[in-house]
């Protein structure tokens, strides 16, 4: 097979734009190393694995949309960087108690009422709601993901889980309120 070092950015686009692998495999030499050690500095080595080959992996599947509009490169460091703030911001993120995907352990489950608690206001919640705040927290997929799923934009899924979030926030200040006042004299 003939090598692609010698094609320009734009010249592997419109080949992978047409499902060419060997055009893929040549984008994937030429910035995956890069886009690793880019990754890298945002999160763990091992998470900016995980970041560069989702990068490549969405490369792929929007091969077909792709238009060279824009540098390459800098469509794939801006992929990067969003996938590496991701993952940072969802490492951050406060677990609320509640059920968790089977086999998984509760990081805390020192008051069962609450989680009791928690699964009722979550049963409450709008039922698309729900199980966008459910794919989102307990089963930890992405909003892409959750929208391929769900068959709603990727804006609508973040809608829901925003308004999750802020109703089931609402009921907790609440519960820590009534607990709080239990507790005084």
């Amino acid at each position: 097979m003939d090598s692609l070092a010698h094609l320009e950015p734009g010249e592997l686009v419109e080949r992978l734009r047409e499902s060419d692998q060997a055009a893929f495999g040549e984008l994937f030499d030429r910035f995956h190393q890069p886009l690793f050690r880019y990754a890298a500095r945002i999160v763990s080595r091992e998470d900016a694995l995980d970041v560069t080959q989702d990068v490549f992996a969405q490369l792929w599947e929007m091969r077909g949309a792709l238009a060279v509009r824009v540098s390459l490169q800098s469509l794939l460091y801006r992929m990067t960087r969003n996938r590496s703030l991701n993952v940072r911001r969802k490492l951050k993120r406060v677990v609320l108690p509640g059920d968790l995907p089977e086999g998984i352990a509760p990081e805390d489950d020192s008051d069962p009422a609450l989680q009791a608690a928690l699964r009722s206001w979550i049963d409450q919640l709008p039922s698309r709601r729900a199980e966008a705040f459910t794919l989102s927290r307990y089963h930890d997929l992405s909003h892409e993901q959750i929208s391929r799923i769900m068959g709603l934009s990727v804006r609508t899924v973040q809608t829901h889980i925003v308004h999750a979030l802020r109703d089931l926030r609402a009921r907790m200040e609440i519960w820590n309120r009534a607990a709080t006042a239990a507790e005084l004299p």
